[in-house]
């Protein structure tokens, strides 16, 4: 198995969130953000919908490898 490293230069971080934003593709540009600011593995992001997270103040979810359940804060800049 091939090991995963996360991308850590933050100029790439800015070409991709600025790549997601020119497409106007809400539902990537929203799971790379939740991705990215909570640190979330990506079968649980995948599984998300725009509507989880559009004019909620709270994400809710439980973790599909710990079965844990997570509430993270959402603030809108």
């Amino acid at each position: 198995m091939t090991a995963v490293e996360p991308i850590r230069n933050l100029n790439d971080l800015k070409k991709i969130e600025k790549y997601l934003k020119a497409k106007e593709n809400l539902r990537d540009y929203v799971l790379f953000k939740v991705g990215i600011n909570f640190g979330l593995r990506i079968s649980d992001i995948l599984s998300l919908d725009v509507s989880d997270v559009k004019n909620k103040n709270m994400l809710e979810i439980t973790e599909k490898k710990t079965k844990k359940n997570e509430k993270f804060r959402l603030i809108v800049t």
